[in-house]
């Protein structure tokens, strides 16, 4: 697996990729959860894998890309890198080269506030197909929105200011308040009429930051009021698996992930 760099906007974005050119011919992105370690994780290899290059930007705000934090920043700042990433060659920022990625980007891949993240992206990204969600955080708030995401917001947004000021540069406190109030939770229309076809969930058992019967019964209904009716969606429920990706790989994702990807494969 090899990896490279490129800047669009003043987004910083990893590129990880299979040694040698695949017949695939085709790109996933990959948001991570926040506050997160970056590098390649076991989602990661198992796309490359397959052999998509995998593009892992780092959000506004966080790491190597400019600006502040906050959660509507992130999809728009991921809509747009999809869009530019995809369409014109991008710059190699080691050796200074032009690299072409492939312009078929169709699988989105996010976990935890990832998860949040991707769903607005791929309901408004008409070449996204298929939809990964590890431990789902699709929506914030309480209440009829809620997905069972149990996460102290004013307690953790505190915890991440205070642990991270320089690789995650938080934006102001309003506009993470109105993610944690549920704000953010409902679309103000569905998504974009494009060909997304297939998402799916994974949470584990022991995944302490949610009320699994909550998130299990409202999974289909919380996704659907973002994304056109004709995708199908399920909740693959691991047992022994907790919130972080490392865990639900320890307990058996890999095999939700290679039929995951089989599946996709067979819309080339």
């Amino acid at each position: 697996m090899k990896r490279f760099r490129f800047l669009v906007s003043d987004q910083m974005c990893d590129v990880y990729e299979p040694d040698a050119p695949t017949a695939l011919g085709r790109c996933a992105v990959y948001l991570l959860g926040m506050p997160a370690t970056l590098g390649a994780t076991p989602i990661t290899d198992q796309l490359v894998k397959a052999g998509y290059h995998v593009l892992q930007p780092h959000y506004p705000g966080t790491y190597d890309s400019a600006g502040f934090f906050s959660p509507t920043k992130s999809i728009e700042a991921i809509q747009h890198l999809i869009g530019a990433a995809t369409s014109a060659p991008v710059i190699d920022l080691k050796s200074q080269k032009s690299k072409s990625l492939p312009s078929r980007l169709d699988v989105c891949v996010g976990q935890s506030f990832g998860a949040f993240v991707a769903l607005r992206v791929a309901a408004s990204t008409k070449s996204i197909e298929d939809l990964l969600l590890f431990s789902p955080a699709i929506t914030y708030g309480q209440g009829a929105t809620s997905c069972g995401f149990l996460e102290d917001g004013p307690s953790f947004i505190s915890y991440v200011r205070r642990s991270r000021p320089l690789t995650y540069r938080l934006g102001s406190d309003r506009s993470w308040n109105d993610l944690y109030d549920g704000l953010l939770d409902t679309p103000a229309s569905r998504g974009v009429d494009g060909g997304l076809r297939r998402i799916v969930g994974v949470v584990g058992t022991e995944d302490e930051l949610f009320a699994l019967d909550q998130l299990t019964s409202r999974f289909d209904s919380l996704v659907r009021a973002h994304v056109n009716p004709v995708a199908t969606t399920s909740l693959e429920v691991v047992t022994g698996g907790g919130h972080s990706t490392d865990s639900l790989y320890e307990f058996g994702a890999a095999a939700i992930v290679d039929t995951f990807l089989a599946r996709a494969s067979k819309t080339l």
